[in-house]
C-alpha cells in the first residue's frame, strides 16, 4: 500500500478486523518479511496468512519464511483482487483516513488507534475483538472502560450471520468446471481466447488453464467461458482440390461478387498461389493459412495490372527525349515517380 509517496504493508485479521501497518524503507522481501515478524511477535503466528501474487510473495525467501514459521501461505486469483475483498476494501478505508488525517494537521496513528477501538455494526471493536477488551485512547477516560465485561468469543457468530446476510443476494452461481474441459480464457477487456483446463487449484474457483501456444495461466472462474467445440476442430484441414485452375477462379469470383468473401469450400478447393496451373491441370495443394489478398491478387492480375501498364507505356511515349544531362535527369525522376 502506498500513500503520499509512502511504502506501507497492511494486516487485517479475519477474525475481529483489526488492522496493523507498518511501513517499509524498500520493497524487498527481507524488509516485508521483517516487519511481519514484528507483528506476528505482537499478536502470534496466522494459521493461514493470505496475499496477492506479487513481489515480494512470491519470491523463495518468502516461501522459506513460511516454512519457518509453520503458516499456509494463500495467494488471491490473478487479476481478480476481489477474491482477497477484505483487504482491498480495507487498504481503501485505511487510505482515506490517513489522507484525511494528514490535511487536518493530525497524527495518523491515533486515526488508526481510533479506528481500532470503535465498534462497528452494533458489535464490539475490533481491538475487544481480538483482545478481549478496550485500549487506552485519547477517547476512553475511566478504567471501566478498559475492563473486559465479556467473552469474544459469543460475538463471532453473531459477527458471522451480519456478513451472511449481505452474502446472500441476487448473484451469479457459475458450474464448476472438469479437467479436460474446453473453455474460452479471457486475457484482456473483450478479449478472449480458447484454452483448455489442465487442473484444479486448491483456492476455491480458480484454475489452471493452458492455451493453444503452450501458456500455462491460473484464472478465477469468472475469467473462464465453457465452449462446445476444441481447438482442433476449429483449425482449418488441408484436402487435395480436383478443380481445374480456371473453374476454381470463375467460382471465386462469382463468390467474391454475392457474399464479398470466399467460402470454407472455396478456400480449401482454390489455392489462388497456385495460379500458375494452365486448363486441363489439377491443383492436389492447399496451404493452411490464407489472407484475403491471396484472393484478391489474381483479380488485381488480370484487370488492373493490364490498365497500369498501357498508362505507363503512354506517359513514357510521350515524353521528349534530349540529349542535355538537364533534360534526361527530369526523365530519370519523371519514370521514378510513375513506377511509385
Amino acid at each position: 500500500m502506498e500513500v503520499s509517496g509512502t511504502s506501507s504493508i497492511l494486516v487485517v485479521d479475519y477474525h475481529s478486523k483489526f488492522v496493523e501497518i507498518r511501513k517499509l524503507s524498500s520493497k524487498r522481501e527481507t524488509e516485508t518479511i521483517l516487519q511481519l515478524k514484528t507483528i506476528f511477535r505482537t499478536h502470534g503466528i496466522p494459521r493461514t496468512l493470505v496475499s496477492d501474487n506479487g513481489p515480494p510473495f512470491n519470491s523463495t525467501g518468502f516461501k522459506n519464511f513460511a516454512q519457518k514459521y509453520e503458516f499456509k501461505h494463500q495467494t488471491s486469483s490473478p487479476k481478480y483482487p476481489r477474491s482477497n475483498g477484505q483487504v482491498e476494501r480495507t487498504i481503501q478505508t485505511i487510505k482515506g483516513l490517513i489522507i484525511k488525517a494528514v490535511k487536518s494537521g493530525r497524527d495518523p496513528n491515533l486515526a488508526l488507534m481510533e479506528f481500532n477501538n470503535t465498534p462497528k455494526y452494533d458489535l464490539p471493536s475490533p481491538t475487544q475483538m481480538l483482545m478481549g477488551r478496550s485500549v487506552r485512547t485519547l477517547s476512553t477516560y475511566t478504567r471501566q472502560q478498559l475492563k473486559p465485561l465479556f467473552d469474544t468469543t459469543k460475538n463471532y457468530q453473531k459477527l458471522r450471520d451480519h456478513q451472511q446476510k449481505y452474502a446472500e443476494g441476487p448473484k451469479r452461481i457459475l458450474r464448476p468446471l472438469e479437467v479436460g474441459d474446453n473453455i474460452m480464457l479471457q486475457e484482456r477487456h473483450r478479449k478472449w481466447v480458447p484454452a483448455t483446463v489442465t487442473a484444479k487449484h486448491e483456492t476455491p474457483r480458480s484454475y489452471m488453464v493452458k492455451t493453444p501456444s503452450g501458456s500455462e495461466y491460473r484464472r478465477n472462474r469468472s475469467h473462464l467461458r465453457p465452449r462446445k467445440f476444441s481447438v482442433e476442430d476449429s483449425a482449418p484441414t488441408s484436402q487435395s482440390s480436383s478443380i481445374p485452375g480456371s473453374q476454381a477462379g470463375t467460382a471465386m469470383d462469382d463468390n467474391i461478387q454475392d457474399h464479398g468473401r470466399p467460402t470454407s469450400e472455396n478456400r480449401r478447393a482454390y489455392d489462388p498461389r497456385e495460379n500458375v496451373a494452365k486448363k486441363g491441370e489439377e491443383s492436389s495443394t492447399s496451404p493452411s493459412v490464407r489472407t484475403r489478398s491471396d484472393y484478391i491478387r489474381p483479380l488485381a492480375k488480370k484487370y488492373v495490372y493490364p490498365i497500369k501498364q498501357a498508362v505507363r507505356s503512354t506517359l513514357q511515349a510521350s515524353l521528349p527525349y534530349h540529349d542535355n544531362c538537364r533534360h534526361r535527369q527530369h526523365r530519370l525522376l519523371y519514370r521514378q515517380k510513375i513506377k511509385q
